[in-house]
């Protein structure tokens, strides 16, 4: 993986398992990770290592594999991070989902 600064990754099923090393992954090269999955608790794990590391991560509890919550969760995102990145003309969102 290249250099993901100024980016924005949204990763489901972040909250243990490959989701979890993908979403640090992505910390560890300068994205903003929106971290998605059902479980809060293993989530929150997820978040707070990444933060704990200097990373920027924000736990999103849907369920992704039910389209409503999907759509709410993108939106979402799209409030939190993309007004945080509005100074920025290059700024990105890329998902991966598990």
């Amino acid at each position: 993986m290249g250099d993901f600064k100024d980016k924005i990754v949204l990763i489901t099923g972040a909250g243990r398992g490959i989701g979890r090393a993908i979403a640090q992954a992505f910390a560890a090269r300068g994205a903003a990770v929106a971290a998605n999955d059902i479980n809060p608790t293993s989530l929150d794990e997820t978040v707070t290592g990444i933060q704990s590391a200097g990373g920027r991560a924000k736990a999103y509890v849907f369920d992704a594999a039910k389209r409503m919550p999907v759509a709410g969760m993108v939106s979402q995102v799209l409030e939190d991070w993309v007004r945080w990145k509005s100074h920025s003309s290059s700024s990105r969102m890329l998902a991966c989902g598990l």
